[in-house]
């Protein structure tokens, strides 16, 4: 008996909320993002890295911990 196996690709939350944003056709230059951590905004900027098409100016990205020093 054969068994066939599917494999499908997990899409992260970052990665969707990114093509999302590509897809409205707004420019992501002017958007901003506060992510949790530093890291999830390296996250952030690969899969703007994968997934723009044209060169484009990256969008302002913040952990929380920065975007609250910014305010005080």
């Amino acid at each position: 008996m054969w068994s066939v196996f599917y494999f499908y690709t997990m899409h992260s939350f970052i990665d969707t909320v990114v093509k999302r944003i590509i897809s409205s056709q707004k420019k992501i230059s002017k958007c901003t993002f506060i992510l949790p951590s530093k890291r999830a905004g390296l996250f952030l900027k690969q899969s703007l890295k994968i997934n723009l098409k044209a060169p484009s100016i990256l969008p302002e990205i913040y952990s929380i911990e920065e975007f609250i020093e910014q305010l005080s």
